[in-house]
C-alpha cells in the first residue's frame, strides 16, 4: 500500500476522536484572523484618513492665509448670507463702518452712494456679465469696488446619496485705491502745469 493511504488508515480513529478540537482550532484561527485584519484595515484607513486630514487643514491654512494677505477686502455672499470675510476688510480704515451688511442686498444699498453699484449690478444682472466694479468714495478714501459672480458645484453626502448642487457665490473685492487717485491727479497737475510752462 500507499505510504499516505497508510498514514490516513491509521490517523482515522484519532480525527474521529479529536474532530471537535479540530473544528475548534480552525475557528479560533478564522475568528484570529478576522481580528488581525480588522486591526490593520482599521489602523491603515485611520491613518489614510488622519493625512487626508491634515492635507485639507494644510489647504484651508494656506488659502486663509492669502486671502487675509492679499492687500484687498474680501466678502463672499452666498443667496441669504455673507459666508466668509477675511482679516483685511476690517484694516480698511473708513470702509466698514456698521459692521458687514449681512447680506447681499444691504451691501448694495449701503455702498450705493452716487456711484450707481446698485443699478451697475441690476445691469449686469440683466447682460449676463459676471463682474462689475465701481469706485466708493467716503471722506478722503477711494475705494474700488469689484463683484464678481461665480457659479459653484460641489458634491452634498447628506444621507449617503450623492446629489450635486450648484450654488451661485457673488464675491466683493474692496481696495483701498486713495494713494493711486492722488498719484493719477498729481500726474495731471504736473502735466498741465508743464504744457502751462511750455
Amino acid at each position: 500500500m500507499n505510504f499516505l493511504a497508510i498514514l490516513a488508515i491509521s490517523l482515522n480513529p484519532l480525527l474521529r476522536q479529536y474532530m471537535w478540537l479540530i473544528l475548534l482550532a480552525g475557528c479560533l484561527l478564522i475568528a484570529l484572523g478576522i481580528i488581525i485584519g480588522y486591526i490593520l484595515g482599521n489602523t491603515s484607513l485611520k491613518r489614510f484618513f488622519y493625512k487626508e486630514l491634515e492635507e485639507a487643514e494644510h489647504q484651508g491654512a494656506v488659502q486663509k492665509s492669502v486671502t487675509d494677505n492679499v492687500g484687498m477686502g474680501i466678502i463672499v455672499y452666498d443667496d441669504n448670507e455673507a459666508i466668509y470675510v477675511n482679516n483685511t476688510l476690517s484694516s480698511l480704515k473708513g470702509f466698514i463702518k456698521n459692521g458687514v451688511p449681512r447680506n447681499l442686498q444691504v451691501f448694495l444699498d449701503t455702498y450705493d452712494n452716487g456711484n450707481y453699484l446698485k443699478s451697475n449690478y441690476i445691469l449686469s444682472q440683466e447682460n449676463g456679465t459676471d463682474n462689475i466694479r465701481v469706485n466708493y468714495v467716503d471722506d478722503n478714501r477711494v475705494f474700488e469696488i469689484k463683484i464678481l459672480k461665480k457659479e459653484v458645484s460641489y458634491c452634498d453626502k447628506e444621507n449617503f446619496e450623492d446629489k450635486n448642487i450648484t450654488e451661485i457665490l457673488h464675491i466683493i473685492l474692496i481696495e483701498d485705491i486713495t494713494q493711486v487717485k492722488d498719484d493719477e491727479r498729481r500726474q495731471k497737475e504736473l502735466a498741465a502745469n508743464v504744457s502751462h510752462e511750455l
